[in-house]
């Protein structure tokens, strides 16, 4: 009589005995801030050339298409600065005589709550850009000009130059 009882409550016991039919995990996302900007990679080296009497009497313009790429996760600014006047060896040329203007490149949907100003070049910051938004990514054309100045005349001949930097901060 023992193996039958002993069968009847396997039988039952099995027949309410189930396996596990769920389980539960936990997803987490966690998010970092990130910021980058970059230049165009075919764009490191602007030239402002003046070449012509039509140059020296109303300025040069070079603009650069999607010359800036920004990518941040929350609002952001964009700043330029030089590093130095613009030299040729022992001479120089005043920064104050070359503007950038920016506007939106071909990568990023239009939107209004982006802030763009036209900057006199100088040796401190500017703020230049001010999104009110994050951007997954976004780029930036900049239009450099350079205005026609007595201060060009009787200089040597050749390049100066300058380094700019462009720097992108949380707001």
């Amino acid at each position: 009589m023992k193996p039958i009882i002993l069968f009847l409550f396997l039988v039952l016991s099995s027949a309410f005995a189930r396996a596990q039919q769920s389980a539960d995990s936990l997803l987490k996302i966690v998010l970092t801030p990130i910021q980058s900007i970059k230049v165009n990679a075919a764009q490191h080296e602007v030239n402002l050339e003046f070449d012509s009497t039509l140059d020296y009497t109303h300025g040069v313009i070079s603009s650069q298409e999607d010359h800036l790429e920004v990518m941040s996760s929350q609002m952001y600014e964009v700043r330029v600065g030089a590093s130095t006047d613009l030299t040729n060896q022992h001479e120089s040329i005043d920064l104050n005589l070359i503007n950038l203007t920016p506007s939106l490149g071909s990568i990023g949907e239009p939107r209004e709550n982006i802030n763009l100003s036209e900057v006199q070049l100088s040796l401190s910051d500017t703020h230049m850009i001010r999104s009110e938004q994050g951007d997954v990514k976004r780029s930036y054309n900049i239009d450099y000009k350079m205005e026609a100045d007595n201060q060009l005349m009787n200089k040597t001949q050749g390049e100066y130059n300058t380094i700019i930097t462009y720097t992108i901060l949380s707001l």
